[in-house]
């Protein structure tokens, strides 16, 4: 993919010229001829548009990588057949035909989110969807603290998952309506 954007750019400039995307030549072309005073600035102006155009180009990409990332991410679900993961400790059991269902985020007192389970108070002021354990940095997680890449601790048992928004969490990654992923 990015091969094939490269060839294009290759290909529109030969065949426009290259001095078609020089500042000087656009300025040029815009009828502000070179060693008049308001060429430089015409410089400027078109470098700081192209600079701010690379960004939002580069922002878009990261956003769309993204999604993109999430969405390979989510799990594949069968609702016509029982899941293997009924087996696992914590997971609903299900009948074989019947949808999964896992419990959906749970809004604390305090506006934030636990990934199912009840909302317990923890020591620090903090919700924790389980008995509350102090991390070695002095935060509140349930089960055993496991501290992500990013350095801040999580708690649970299992796999640690990366989300689309780069928080980490145990389980799967699930939006919560404040816009932050919980696990399950």
């Amino acid at each position: 993919m990015q091969y094939r954007f490269a060839v294009l750019a290759i290909i529109s400039i030969l065949s426009t010229g290259c001095t078609a995307f020089l500042p000087s030549h656009v300025c040029t072309k815009a009828g502000i001829p070179e060693g008049a005073s308001g060429h430089v600035d015409c410089i400027k102006q078109i470098r700081a548009e192209r600079k701010a155009g690379a960004f939002r180009d580069m922002s878009d990409m990261l956003v769309v990588g993204a999604i993109a990332y999430g969405v390979s991410q989510a799990p594949q679900q069968n609702s016509m057949a029982a899941s293997p993961a009924s087996s696992l400790p914590g997971s609903p059991t299900t009948a074989p035909g019947r949808m999964i269902t896992r419990p959906s985020p749970k809004l604390c007192p305090d506006g934030s989110y636990v990934g199912g389970g009840d909302c317990i108070l923890a020591p620090d002021g903090s919700y924790v969807n389980g008995q509350p354990t102090m991390a070695p940095d002095g935060s509140y997680t349930s089960g055993s603290p496991r501290i992500t890449p990013k350095g801040n601790y999580i708690g649970g048992s299992g796999q640690m998952t990366m989300c689309p928004d780069g928080s980490y969490v145990i389980g799967n990654c699930r939006l919560a309506p404040n816009g932050r992923y919980v696990g399950n």
